[in-house]
């Protein structure tokens, strides 16, 4: 099973991400551009470069101006002809997207999942965003379905399509496409909070990215998310277990199983006193998560998102209050809390955006 790099592994796979890096947020770049900026010397740019043409990754697209003699050529990402693609599952649907190599979403494909034919569901978003595309480098498989099991689906994917598959976690795909699709987001880290159970990920403007079950620092551990029993839906659900009136429980159709944040969220919207009381608890003890953590990682920015961003006042106030109050000046001082900007393409865009990526590495 194939997961995405989280650093770059050897000398060779840093620069091709520092070329890639600079082709994805400027195109139009020559070659010595690249080297003035990387303080790569020219011929090692140009042996880079030169693998990246070979394999269809980028193109050389115009001439550039000169001043004196030979007019350089200009580079930009190949966005004609090749592709990545990215699917996120959720418990109800699938939401799957392909991209060219600019990240650009050239294919959007939504289905409702048939909890009795999951697997064929999945094949079939499959089909429908490959289209006439046969220049595919990749495609990454997100999953926060428990109902479907990976390692069968895995092998029915490669064997149809015969295609390279990875297979990672949704915060990761998340916060990439945060840091990716967010121009205004500083040259600094960057910590993204993923749901209520803050499945964080650290990353820095490189795009290496860093999360809980890396081994190479101690402190990444504390990036491990709570349990799901720490969650919004599963504190409402024992509480009102107690026998506790709310109106949670009415929009939630009388069953206690079928309570998710949504339902909890319009309760409080309503002014009911149990939802709002759950929303501030779970905020503030989040919050008291994520001020230990700046105060680890000290970054220019914490993005809130997963659809924690959807919480709403009750729950993100307390959160930013626990912070402010917990963390230490000197990590809050240049601080910007925010909420995610990025809609629910957010995971399936990261992922085929972090194949693009993959790909550039492993050239």
């Amino acid at each position: 099973m194939l997961g995405f790099t989280r650093t770059p592994r050897n000398e060779k796979e840093g620069k091709n991400i520092s070329i890639y890096n600079i082709l994805r947020k400027k195109g139009g770049v020559s070659r010595s551009d690249i080297s003035a900026i990387t303080k790569i010397n020219v011929v090692s740019v140009s042996n880079y470069i030169n693998a990246f043409i070979k394999n269809g990754l980028i193109l050389e697209k115009q001439i550039g101006e000169s001043s004196g003699g030979r007019p350089p050529i200009l580079l930009d990402l190949n966005r004609d002809n090749v592709y990545a693609m990215g699917l996120h599952i959720r418990n109800s649907y699938i939401l799957g997207v392909a991209v060219d190599f600019g990240i650009k979403i050239v294919n959007k494909v939504k289905k409702d999942i048939d909890a009795g034919n999951s697997e064929q569901t999945i094949i079939d978003t499959i089909d429908l965003l490959k289209k006439d595309k046969t220049n595919i480098k990749g495609m990454a498989l997100v999953s926060e379905n428990r109902n479907i099991n990976i390692t069968d689906l895995e092998k029915k994917i490669q064997d149809k399509f015969q295609i390279d598959l990875y297979i990672d976690k949704a915060s990761i795909s998340a916060a990439y496409a945060e840091l990716i699709f967010n121009t205004s987001y500083p040259a600094t880290p960057l910590l993204y909070s993923y749901k209520d159970i803050g499945d964080c990920v650290f990353l820095l403007e490189n795009s290496s990215f860093y999360v809980w079950d890396d081994k190479s620092q101690d402190d990444l551990a504390y990036l491990r998310p709570w349990s799901t029993d720490r969650s919004i839906k599963n504190y409402a659900r024992e509480i009102i277990k107690k026998g506790v009136g709310t109106e949670i429980i009415h929009l939630a159709g009388g069953s206690i199983d079928k309570i998710t944040e949504k339902e909890i969220i319009e309760a409080a919207g309503k002014n009911d006193n149990v939802a709002i009381e759950i929303l501030e608890f779970t905020g503030l003890n989040l919050g008291v998560r994520l001020a230990y953590l700046v105060n680890v990682f000290k970054p220019k920015k914490l993005i809130l998102g997963g659809g924690l961003e959807k919480a709403g006042k009750y729950f993100i106030e307390p959160l930013k209050k626990s912070i402010e109050k917990l963390a230490k000046d000197e990590a809050l001082k240049n601080l910007k809390i925010e909420n995610s900007a990025l809609g629910e393409e957010a995971v399936a865009t990261g992922a085929a955006a972090l194949i693009v990526r993959e790909a550039f590495m492993g050239t």
